[in-house]
């Protein structure tokens, strides 16, 4: 008995330090979780390139200039396909098997949600570039943005639509945190200017048939609508307005960068005018302008919605670690006192909840291209 339990006992010690061994990580490199969408739902793919390139680009600059502390940036890359319970998946094996510290990801707000239970359960910190939910804000002291909250972008559109004269904007958004709030942002700060949104509809995620709630916005006499979906939905929901109406003002939030919007809606995309934290060549300078050219001359075309934040978020856990060394804990609280940082996305802090502060532009479709309204 005592000999068969000391056979066991070496097994055990054997498969242990084989595990340790082969899950170690090199002290040459530093590894950083990407858990973005690569596949999924219609245009899901397109974010997690988008994201996937700018935090290569950014990788491979920091790399050649000789890495983080010496250390080279090594990426690993799981693909949550826009469904948050895969997002946790994801989260969870980066956190435990490839044993990661920071993780950048991912795009839906509902995901990021999710995930903020299990980074802070293993203590790794995530950065969004891409998640706007004013709903993440401080939902826990690892959760980080480098792409401001919903409630920039609601009260935005809101001062716009005061600003031209509007008294009643129906709006219809996709049941998702991400669409959700600024619909809910834009009616609170509409309705305290004494304005009036006359109805509130709500289409299901995946839908391509929002006729039902269009016919309602349309109903309701409004002097313009606001429509909020990922890029299936709102290409959908812009296309099927335009079917019934022809004239009322269509105002929309940043997904409207997204080229599967604009093929979708076709012509009907056609004078959206829309709010984004996202700096266009035409507005750039600095570090944007930068950012631009060196994305181009890489990947031949622009970079796309979410790459400028993507890019800052390798920089600001390079500008961390540069500061405070390696330790985890360290890294975390540095993450929340950044201050006027230089980013591709433009000049932004984050505060104690982890918000960026960045503000965003107004911008509309004109001959099927986005220029600056």
């Amino acid at each position: 008995m005592k000999l068969h339990f000391n056979i066991i006992s070496i097994v055990i010690l054997i498969l242990s330090t084989l595990f340790f061994s082969c899950t170690k990580k090199s002290s040459d490199e530093y590894i950083i979780g990407v858990a973005v969408p690569f596949s999924g739902q219609e245009g899901a793919a397109t974010y997690g390139k988008n994201i996937k390139q700018a935090c290569e680009l950014a990788a491979d600059e920091i790399n050649k200039t000789g890495g983080i502390s010496g250390r080279k940036i090594k990426l690993v890359y799981e693909d949550t396909k826009l469904i948050p319970s895969i997002s946790v998946d994801a989260v969870t094996k980066l956190s435990t098997v490839d044993r990661v510290d920071i993780i950048i990801g991912d795009v839906a707000s509902s995901s990021t949600i999710a995930c903020s239970k299990v980074v802070e359960q293993y203590k790794t910190i995530l950065i969004s570039p891409a998640s706007t939910s004013h709903e993440i804000s401080g939902i826990s002291k690892y959760v980080f943005r480098t792409i401001a909250p919903d409630t920039y972008e609601g009260e935005a559109m809101a001062e716009f639509c005061k600003n031209k004269g509007y008294r009643k904007v129906a709006i219809c958004y996709v049941d998702n945190a991400g669409t959700k709030g600024p619909a809910l942002i834009f009616k609170k700060k509409y309705e305290e200017f004494g304005l009036e949104v006359p109805t509130f509809e709500v289409l299901s995620q995946g839908s391509t048939d929002a006729r039902t709630q269009m016919t309602k916005l349309i109903s309701s006499k409004p002097d313009a609508v606001y429509l909020l979906g990922y890029a299936l939905e709102l290409g959908t929901m812009i296309k099927q307005f335009r079917e019934q109406d022809k004239l009322l003002p269509i105002f929309s939030f940043q997904v409207m960068e997204e080229p599967k919007v604009r093929e979708i809606a076709g012509l009907s995309a056609e004078g959206v005018i829309f709010t984004t934290p996202t700096i266009y060549e035409d507005l750039a300078s600095g570090k944007s302008r930068n950012f631009i050219e060196k994305y181009k001359a890489v990947y031949t075309d622009p970079p796309g919605i979410f790459s400028a934040n993507a890019y800052d978020a390798i920089y600001i856990i390079k500008y961390c670690i540069d500061k405070v060394g390696f330790d985890k804990e360290k890294i975390r609280s540095e993450l929340s006192q950044i201050s006027n940082f230089e980013g591709a996305s433009g000049n932004f802090s984050i505060n104690k909840n982890g918000d960026s502060d960045q503000k965003p532009f107004l911008m509309i479709v004109r001959e099927g291209k986005i220029v600056k309204y």
